[in-house]
C-alpha cells in the first residue's frame, strides 16, 4: 500500500504541474483510501510519464534527470549488467570522481536502491 501522505504530496506537485485539477485529485484520493487500490497506476492513467516523474522528484527532493537530453557513453551503461538495468529499472548515465549517477523510475524501490549499493560497492563506485 502507498504512503497517502505521499499519495497528497503527488497530488499536489502534479497540480502545481498543471497536469491534474481538483477534480482528479479529489477521485484520486478517494481511491487511494481503499487499500486494494494502487494510487500510482490510477495517476500513471491521468498524466504523462514526464508530468509524472517531475512530480516524484519534487516530492522526494531528487533531480530530475531527461535521459533523451543525454549522450550516455556505452562505457557507462557496462557498469551495470543489462538484467539489473531491465529488472530493477534503473540505469546509470554518468561517472565522475568516483560517483556513479543512476536514473531511476522508482527512487522509493528499496530492493533497487540495495541491488544498486551491491553493484556499485564492487565496482568501488558510489552513487
Amino acid at each position: 500500500m502507498t504512503d497517502l501522505s505521499y499519495v497528497e504530496n503527488l497530488l499536489e506537485a502534479l497540480r502545481r504541474r498543471g497536469a491534474i485539477d481538483g477534480k482528479a485529485t479529489d477521485f484520486i484520493s478517494e481511491e487511494a483510501k481503499n487499500p486494494q487500490n494502487n494510487p500510482e497506476e490510477i495517476i500513471e492513467h491521468l498524466v504523462s510519464s514526464a508530468d509524472l516523474a517531475m512530480a516524484k522528484s519534487d516530492v522526494l527532493k531528487v533531480p530530475y534527470v531527461d535521459l533523451l537530453d543525454l549522450d550516455i557513453l556505452p562505457k557507462i551503461l557496462q557498469l551495470i549488467p543489462i538484467e539489473a538495468v531491465s529488472f530493477y529499472k534503473f540505469i546509470p548515465f554518468e561517472k565522475k570522481d568516483g560517483i556513479l549517477k543512476v536514473a531511476m523510475v522508482d527512487p522509493l524501490d528499496l530492493k533497487a536502491d540495495e541491488a544498486l549499493k551491491f553493484i556499485a560497492h564492487r565496482q568501488q563506485l558510489k552513487t
